[in-house]
């Protein structure tokens, strides 16, 4: 029998007569009611049973026994001892102290004030933080994430599934996980993983994070939001949108699966026209990563210069234009967003341009 609920109360000397608040990092984002039911956002969700039993929704999720040990579905992930120490597997992750604060790694997290630990450990282990996921429950907590490239913001994944570069909607993830660009389907990632460009497997995106193309691990998405290419760190999220919608952002907007290169979309965006460009005048930008080349095509007689700018305003790269096509060679220069500003007389055009490699 499962007493976990009674003898620990009675030990800690807790009542819990009313609802209580549950607060993560300053921000109230559930209660737990005396009988055990559990409010997100104003809304029931489900309920920590008196005999441990923990339910979201109508369904049972696990269950916390008397001597403290954690289950997932049938399977121990974890237990809580009668200090209030909580341990994911063997390796201790926190605490919750007897006047309700609850720590993570040594760091003040959230506060649960009033209301037992068995009850404030099911809450974040269940309701908040999805054990058997190993990320924040996405159901109840996904925000907009914004997504880093070597440091630099290329873009952000909204909780709806709307994909921005930059600032510009530029496709979307379906919950069903087909995946658009603009308007038009491109691929689709399935619930187990794989990763599809149309209708054939690219890859897929193991439970684990692991990140394969093909069979080979081309790697790896943690669940702090480390985004890894080989073992080098590359990127990172806010862990508040679901991975396989991170790893559809690298593989579909950011890099081109089927060209094996960045995704030449992504140089058009950010485009700004400081003149209307005449069709006579027209100019295109394109990145060729196998010769570390930005090429400039324009006009049999266009003449002008161009400067390169980092992110932060620095003129890296500068030089006149060709006659007709010139390349602007970057072995030298870090992968990372950059501008690039052209003249020509009274008219001026300024593009967006990813160098990544």
């Amino acid at each position: 029998m499962k007493y976990l609920f009674v003898v620990f109360t009675l030990l800690l000397g807790y009542s819990f007569s009313s609802a209580q608040n549950i607060y993560y990092k300053g921000s109230k984002i559930g209660e737990i009611e005396s009988d055990g039911d559990v409010y997100i956002g104003g809304s029931k969700k489900g309920k920590i049973e008196s005999d441990g039993d923990v339910y979201i929704g109508s369904s049972k999720k696990g269950y916390i026994e008397s001597d403290g040990d954690i289950y997932v579905g049938s399977s121990k992930r974890g237990y809580i001892e009668s200090d209030g120490d909580v341990y994911i597997g063997s390796s201790k992750k926190g605490e919750i102290e007897s006047d309700g604060d609850v720590y993570y790694k040594g760091s003040k997290v959230g506060e649960a004030d009033g209301v037992p630990p068995e009850y404030a450990a099911a809450f974040f282990f269940f309701f908040f933080w999805d054990l058997d996921a190993g990320t924040i429950n996405l159901d109840y907590f996904a925000e907009d994430s914004p997504i880093y490239y070597k440091n630099n913001r290329i873009g952000e994944i909204e909780k709806d599934g709307d994909v921005y570069i930059d600032y510009n909607k530029v496709g979307e993830i379906e919950s069903d996980g087909d995946i658009y660009i603009n308007n038009s389907k491109v691929g689709y990632i399935e619930d187990d993983g794989d990763i599809y460009i149309g209708y054939n497997k690219a890859g897929y995106i193991e439970d684990d994070g692991d990140v394969y193309i093909g069979y080979n691990k081309a790697g790896y998405i943690e669940n702090d939001g480390d985004v890894y290419y080989g073992y080098t760190k590359v990127g990172e999220y806010n862990q508040k949108i679901k991975r396989e919608w991170v790893a559809a952002f690298f593989f579909f907007f950011f890099w081109d699966l089927d060209k094996e290169g960045p995704n030449s979309q992504f140089l058009s965006i950010g485009t700004k026209e400081v003149e209307s460009i005449e069709e006579s005048d027209a100019i295109s930008v394109s990145f060729r990563s196998e010769l570390n080349y930005i090429w400039v095509d324009h006009e049999e007689l266009f003449v002008g210069e161009y400067k390169l700018l980092d992110i932060q305003g620095k003129v890296v790269l500068k030089g006149d234009l060709g006659s007709k096509s010139t390349s602007i060679d970057t072995p030298k220069l870090e992968d990372g967003v950059y501008v690039l500003h052209i003249e020509s007389g009274a008219k001026e055009w300024t593009k967006k341009v990813m160098i990544a490699r």
